[in-house]
């Protein structure tokens, strides 16, 4: 699982099929000036000067501090400001995707979004800074985790 936060990079590489071959990194442009964060993506063996082999743009504003990859390449990027949130975009995406999936609301609990992983049974882990435990959710894939009818308040471990 990645770590991230203020100007330094996360990643995280998965051991999973889907992801085996690449690497992940959160590149914080609003920290520099820029108007959105971006997930870079390199191969394993990238060495040295090289430019991401893809890149995934997120929305103006959205300051991402970690991003993680599920068993089928989907990415789970957490988002710290301006709304505490884990967006979630189809194995593949580039650009200016839309994300499939927006976890966030006030049943939740998000609050400065720091990490997320994925394990291989589709738990999301999630992390705040200043928090003192990590919060994970067991919802199935089709659910809508913004929706008030699927709420669930996360598992405290």
């Amino acid at each position: 699982m990645g770590c991230g936060g203020g100007n330094s990079p996360s990643s995280f590489t998965p051991s999973s099929p889907a992801g085996a071959h690449t690497i992940y990194v959160v590149q914080n442009a609003l920290a520099l000036g820029g108007t959105s964060d971006s997930v870079l993506e390199f191969s394993a063996t990238a060495n040295g000067d090289v430019s991401p082999a893809a890149s995934l743009t997120g929305p103006a504003g959205a300051w991402f501090t970690s991003v993680a990859v599920d068993t089928s390449g989907s990415l789970y990027v957490a988002v710290e400001y301006p709304t505490p949130e884990i967006l979630v975009y189809a194995a593949g995406a580039t650009g200016a995707a839309t994300p499939v999936r927006t976890i966030a609301g006030g049943l939740t609990t998000l609050a400065y979004t720091t990490a997320v992983a994925v394990d291989a049974s589709g738990q999301i882990y999630v992390t705040s800074f200043g928090g003192t435990s990590a919060e994970v959710w067991c919802l199935p894939r089709t659910q809508r985790e913004t929706s008030p009818q699927y709420g669930r308040s996360p598992r405290r471990r």
